[in-house]
């Protein structure tokens, strides 16, 4: 039988035991004296039997059901413990993941401040002084971000992991085992164990056992006096002890199982999942807090970069003092906030204490008012160049200072424990934190103790176990500082340092030497003072140097169309009028000429950083122009008819995106017609654009390509007929005749013939066609235009030279209608590339 609970003997069995007394005793007095006593004896042994059985049982069924509530508080406890070490780590990764995103994000922007945003492109370029401080700081905070994601990064998978692996194999649930449950339960029989004495103790006649008053394990303590709050009172004894013969044995043991882990857990009453936690953290704590510091030291040297940006983009290309000098405002004052938040004062006595923090910020209003005498109207003179070198090497100064500050404000110190109060950051002694950023890291390391009132069952439950600990109690890892961290970011400092050390004596070489007198001069660039130098168009990206800078010209006194640019077009109207008739009596053909008026120069404003290669028109005066890398630019040419006419109507072209022919192959010929631009591709595949391009985009969509059995194409055009057919016009590699194809019924590629070209095909640059596809352009590189009517292909009308003489390259050329035809052209300076040119002309 197997004892369970009950709170007191059934009604049934108390009135049962009463009756046999009773009888017991009604039957010692019919039997005289001494059977009564024998009687009355016999009934109260067998009372007392049965009464201390029921207590046994009883007991018995709370000890049992006292066991699995202690497992399931230690549960409880230990799925808190868990969630201890989850947010423990979750505090560390959250801020390492947001210090790696921030880094991704600001280091786009520090490139495009190095890089994209280089000053000295689209102006005259800035003086030697400020150059090195820009790109000092810039390239300076390059390194400390770069530095900071990685130690953010590796802070982050080290916290992960170390929480991952104690969650797995340390802090588990104390899930008893059946061994375990079956050594808790006593069953009914045990009693038979019980001493004599126990099995027969009268209740009322012999003292029931006295309760065992155990202590707290630690009273709770005043703050201020570090006593007891009830050391005033009396304390009760530890344990008063009774005879033996008055307590029962088996409450005696389980006393002695309850209690005997009390001690163990006094002297270990801190949860060994911070201990062990703690000796996890030694591994990534200096990563946590020097991410963090190069983060600061990050947009320190970033917002000195950007605020000496904005001045010299506003004094050398906008000419805006003004703007120079409220942007300057704003990031000076920007700068002195950041480091006021993140720095705290250090009590003096250090070897460098010297607050740089509260000065370095300006450096750049000193840089701004250099530059304002720099730039200024004030006659140049060796007194004010003076003036200007001791403001620039102030700014030096200053900046060789911060970095010896910055050096002293990251090293590590040991200190004292803070005290751990409620709410405010906590590390252990041990981690040697620098005391200027301790404020503002937000560590918090496991505890080394627990709050008054708190206790760990999981701890007294191993303890209580005593000679058998069947779990033995694990130590945390030894505690060294690792400071593996603060090496490597030390090694950042002394490259910072180094770096203002060499600037500091390219400066002193610059001034002895001369500035910029160690490099060879690009034309562009000249001694002080800067806004006296020569300004010259910069370089593009497509190798040109006939396009402004991005401001509309770098100098508000440079606003002027370009020099080269107007004596190439004057030079080209005069040529045109004046040699429009010389290829009549130079060309030698015996196939009729289609006779062309003079050309016409257009004057269309073209996107920056396109060169178109394609020329396609609808007929109606509209015409695309396209690059073969899927781009382009739309123009609604005008109806002047001279040169006069055309040079006072300018029209401005609209850039384009031709989208879904990616992977098709370069543009080889298009067609513009009213329903939209049918494309042909060195593939061979074909793709119609509905409509007309909108908000820059040109949706296309691909047709069948032609059965080119894998073969290359060099040149072709294709068009969709008045009947919806499609028409194509194609030269394959290393040949010299074109390739008719025409769409069957069932949208089948048909050839329809071949035609050889009268001259050889690397001579010609483009073809195009009619809107409807009735005839074929063939354009030249030397300008002729060939006309091939596809209804009749024997019948050819070649076109005179229209402007072979002007030294142009002739790209393309197509039908504007009315007997109007538009011709593409480059021309060159040098080995330079000017931009492109568009002629019209009209037949005869």
């Amino acid at each position: 039988q197997v004892c369970c609970p009950a709170a007191s003997p059934p009604p049934t069995e108390a009135i049962r035991y009463g009756l046999s007394a009773a009888m017991m005793h009604a039957a010692a007095v019919a039997g005289g004296p001494l059977a009564s006593v024998a009687g009355t004896a016999t009934g109260v042994a067998y009372g007392a039997f049965k009464y201390n059985r029921m207590n046994y049982l009883y007991d018995q069924a709370q000890r049992f059901t006292r066991y699995t509530q202690g497992y399931s508080f230690a549960i409880e406890q230990t799925g808190q413990y868990r969630e201890d070490i989850h947010d423990l780590t979750e505090l560390t990764v959250s801020k390492q993941d947001l210090f790696h995103c921030l880094g991704v994000i600001f280091v786009v922007i520090t490139f495009q401040l190095i890089m994209a945003g280089r000053l000295g492109v689209h102006g005259p370029i800035m003086p030697g002084w400020l150059l090195g401080l820009h790109y000092g700081n810039a390239c300076i905070a390059c390194m400390y971000l770069i530095l900071s994601m990685w130690l953010s990064l590796h802070a982050s998978a080290r916290a992960k992991a170390g929480a991952v692996h104690m969650l797995t194999r340390t802090v588990r649930l104390p899930i008893p085992t059946p061994q375990q449950l079956d050594k808790a339960r006593e069953v009914g029989n045990s009693f038979e164990k019980a001493r004599m004495t126990d099995m027969f103790r009268i209740p009322f006649v012999i003292p029931a056992p006295k309760e065992v008053v155990v202590p707290d394990a630690e009273p709770e303590a005043d703050g201020k006096t570090g006593k007891s709050k009830d050391a005033s009172a009396k304390k009760p004894k530890a344990k008063i002890r009774a005879s033996e013969r008055r307590i029962p044995k088996w409450f005696q043991d389980e006393g002695q199982e309850l209690y005997s882990g009390v001690k163990g857990a006094g002297a270990r009453a801190l949860p060994e999942h911070f201990d062990l936690y703690r000796g996890l953290q030694e591994e990534w704590w200096a990563h946590d807090v020097y991410a963090r510091i190069s983060l600061l030291y990050f947009f320190s040297h970033w917002l000195q970069a950007a605020g000496l940006y904005t001045q010299s983009h506003a004094f050398g290309e906008l000419r805006a003092i003004w703007v120079a000098w409220a942007a300057s405002i704003v990031f000076t004052a920007g700068h002195f906030c950041i480091l006021q938040v993140d720095i705290c004062s250090e009590p003096q006595g250090r070897p460098f204490y010297a607050p740089v923090e509260k000065i370095a910020p300006f450096i750049t209003m000193i840089c701004c008012f250099a530059m304002s005498l720099e730039y200024s109207i004030i006659e140049p003179s060796l007194g004010l160049k003076t003036i200007i070198y001791m403001l620039a090497w102030i700014c030096y100064i200053i900046q060789i200072a911060w970095s010896i500050r910055l050096f002293d404000l990251a090293e590590p110190r040991a200190g004292p424990e803070p005290e751990d109060l409620p709410g405010l950051a906590w590390w252990p002694q041990e981690w040697f934190v620098p005391p200027s950023f301790q404020h503002a890291l937000y560590l918090v390391g496991a505890p080394k103790k627990l709050q008054p009132g708190q206790t760990c069952l999981t701890q007294e439950m191993k303890m209580s176990r005593g000679a058998a600990p069947a779990v033995p109690v694990q130590q945390p890892r030894p505690s060294q500082p690792q400071l593996f961290p603060w090496k490597i970011f030390r090694g950042a400092l002394f490259v910072m340092l180094s770096v203002w050390f060499l600037m500091t004596i390219g400066r002193i070489a610059e001034q002895a030497n001369g500035e910029r007198y160690f490099l060879k001069q690009e034309g562009r660039m000249m001694r002080w003072p800067s806004h006296m130098q020569p300004w010259m168009t910069p370089w593009t990206r497509l190798g040109s140097r006939n396009e402004w800078a991005h401001t509309g010209g770098s100098d508000r006194r440079l606003q002027e169309e370009d020099e080269l640019r107007r004596k190439v077009v004057g030079t080209a109207e005069r040529l045109i009028a004046a040699l429009a008739n010389l290829p009549d009596s130079l060309e030698n053909s015996e196939k009729p000429e289609v006779p062309v008026a003079a050309p016409v120069l257009q004057h269309v404003g073209w996107p920056s950083m396109q060169e178109p290669q394609l020329l396609a028109c609808d007929g109606q005066g509209q015409l695309a122009a396209l690059t073969r890398a899927r781009a382009g630019a739309s123009v609604r040419l005008s109806t002047a008819t001279n040169a006069t006419d055309a040079a006072s109507a300018k029209t401005l072209a609209k850039h384009f995106e031709l989208q879904g022919i990616d992977g098709l192959g370069e543009l080889l010929g298009a067609t513009l017609g009213s329903t939209g631009l049918v494309l042909l591709t060195s593939s061979g595949s074909l793709a119609e654009c509905s409509g007309r391009p909108r908000e820059g985009r040109w949706s296309c969509s691909q047709l069948s390509a032609l059965p080119l059995a894998s073969q290359r194409l060099r040149l072709g055009v294709a068009a969709r007929q008045a009947m919806g057919r499609l028409r194509a016009a194609i030269v394959f590699e290393e040949e010299d005749s074109i390739a008719l194809f025409e769409t069957a019924e069932d949208g089948e590629w048909q050839p329809t013939g071949e035609v050889e070209l009268p001259f050889p095909s690397r001579s010609v640059s483009s073809f195009s066609m009619q809107s409807k596809g009735e005839s074929v352009l063939i354009s030249t590189t030397d300008g002729r235009v060939l006309e091939l009517a596809l209804e009749d292909a024997k019948q050819q009308r070649p076109g005179r030279r229209t402007a072979g003489a002007l030294g142009l390259e002739w790209r393309a050329a197509c039908s504007l209608g009315d007997g109007r035809m538009a011709h593409l052209a480059a021309g060159s300076e040098g080995d330079v590339a000017l931009e492109p040119l568009l002629f019209t002309s009209a037949r005869a």
